[in-house]
């Protein structure tokens, strides 16, 4: 019961008609704009309707959630600013032009238009019956799945000692190392505005709100200071709500699974709100960023002098071609796995991890063709020792017919030995059946009571119709009493027994004399 209740408080349900609402004009617009993406990149739907969209629609997108994703993937693409589970999960929520560039989206449809992101370019729309729409953009800085970076990629780690990193720095540091390029993002410090039933300290990003009371909130407030794209994570994972709002747009963060908010491109004077509640003393951190293009573009352009030219694509395949122009690694938004095998040339080249969760090769100088295909991990073990187990199952039931001859044959030294064998597995079950009736007779000396008072019954029944054996008939009665006290000395370890079973033997021999009475009467 306690976990039913656990359930019910951390799941969202849903009915089936709320389901299934908007699935045939988001499955259109998902088939609308396989028309355009002619290259196999990466698309999303917004706002999503399910953890795992791209199954539901069939497209392929950055939102993951299955049992078989691996951990490194899902705490990579949460520091990069994605909602994740911290086990197997990471999904998309928000339009983010660096890491949606480098992670190969290509295609984002919206329910409703934009007309504050530069990066977007409106390709199409699509209508149903009901009158709603959706509205195809395009990322026109959209990278390919792999592009050549500096060596220093290898060096791109997130922090494994902060358990919640600033999302923002993360992107910074990955196209310092990427390209050495300048940061994309600056960080804005929020103030406190407001606070109830609690004392509340922010230094920077990061606040401390100490509760005076069952129930507490504080507000946080920064005001833009000029023209500029500007997005908000927040942090507090114990906070029981966490509200971000920016004039009349509003959003509402689940705690315990945040990511970067989109507020869009923000006019001078615009004020952005963070209120947190919480039941209990709570700290964390209120990432407020801006945006610059100039060194966004930069960084972008970089990192797509050399991309790859993606020429065959299939599930677990890639083929394509690309150039470099000096030595290099080849970062690719493929998440790292043993079961990606990587050919450069036709040759067989080692991968590595990049950030810890992304697969990548070295490459060098000149024209190259890369080619990439999956296969499960210790799949060929796996089928190998199947096989070898049916082979070695059915040379054992062949043993006699087939595996013995050919030994004695090709290997005469153990043709006693394979004789020795054949007759002792002749012997085994005959000695198994000449064993059961002794220990059936063994049970029956066991309890020595119940033999000895059934043959008492069919005694009277012989009496009737021959007078003279009578005399001699209670004689063996008065002496079969005797064997069981002699044997009662063992069934005393268990008295409860014997007492119970010698009373319908003294009951018995009665009727025996009471039929003596009319047999003497007959002389």
């Amino acid at each position: 019961v306690e976990m039913i209740h656990q359930l019910n408080d951390n799941e969202v349900f849903t009915d089936r008609a709320a389901f299934v609402e908007d699935y045939d004009i988001n499955k259109a617009a998902v088939k609308r704009t396989a028309k355009y993406n002619t290259d196999g990149s990466r698309m999303e739907l917004l706002p999503r309707k399910t953890c795992n969209d791209n199954a539901l629609y069939g497209y392929s997108g950055l939102t993951v959630f299955a049992s078989s994703n691996p951990k490194a993937t899902t705490t990579l693409m949460g520091k990069l600013g994605f909602a994740i589970n911290g086990v197997n999960s990471y999904i998309y929520n928000s339009y983010v032009p660096l890491v949606d560039s480098v992670l190969n989206l290509k295609y984002v449809v919206f329910n409703h238009e934009l007309r504050n992101h530069a990066q977007l370019s409106y390709v199409d729309q699509i209508a149903d019956s009901s009158g709603s729409y959706r509205y195809i953009y395009e990322n026109t800085l959209a990278l390919s799945r792999g592009f050549t970076v500096d060596n220093d990629i290898v060096y791109w780690t997130t922090n494994n000692t902060e358990k919640y990193e600033n999302p923002f720095e993360v992107q910074n540091r990955f196209v310092a190392y990427a390209v050495n390029g300048t940061p994309v993002y600056k960080m804005l410090d929020p103030k406190v505005e407001s606070q109830n039933a609690m004392k509340v300290e922010i230094t920077g990003s990061y606040f401390f709100a100490d509760s005076e009371g069952d129930d507490g909130s504080f507000t946080a407030l920064h005001t833009i200071q000029k023209k500029a794209q500007c997005y908000v994570y927040v942090d507090c994972r114990a906070a029981s709500s966490i509200n971000v709002q920016v004039g009349s747009s509003n959003w509402n963060v689940t705690p315990y699974e945040p990511y970067i908010i989109d507020m869009g491109r923000l006019a001078e004077g615009t004020e952005v709100r963070v209120t947190v509640e919480s039941s209990s003393t709570c700290s964390g951190n209120i990432f407020i960023a801006e945006m610059d293009n100039d060194a966004l573009n930069a960084a972008i352009a970089a990192m797509g002098e050399n991309q790859w030219n993606i020429t065959e694509h299939s599930d677990g395949h890639f083929k394509g071609t690309i150039s470099a122009s000096d030595n290099c690694v080849m970062f690719t938004s493929i998440p790292y796995s043993e079961g990606w095998s990587v050919k450069v040339d036709g040759k067989r080249a080692e991968s590595i991890p990049i950030g810890d969760a992304l697969l990548g090769v070295y490459l060098t100088p000149g024209e190259h063709t890369v080619e990439m295909n999956y296969h499960t991990a210790g799949l060929p073990l796996g089928i190998t020792l199947s096989l070898l187990g049916i082979i070695l199952l059915v040379l054992w039931y062949l043993r006699k017919k087939l595996v013995y001859p050919l030994l004695k044959e090709f290997v005469p030294v153990l043709s006693k030995h394979i004789d020795e064998m054949n007759e002792s597995e002749v012997v085994e079950p005959a000695t198994a059946q000449t064993e059961r009736p002794i220990v059936q007779s063994s049970r029956a000396v066991s309890q020595p009571v119940e033999p000895i008072a059934q043959p008492i019954e069919p005694i009277p029944e012989s009496v009737q119709p021959v007078p003279q054996p009578v005399e001699p008939i209670p004689e063996p009665v008065q002496q079969k009493p005797q064997p069981v006290q002699q044997k009662q000395q063992p069934v005393q370890q268990k008295p409860q027994p014997v007492q119970q079973k010698q009373q319908p033997v003294q009951q018995k021999p009665q009727p025996v004399q009471q039929k003596q009475q009319p047999v003497q009467q007959k002389p």
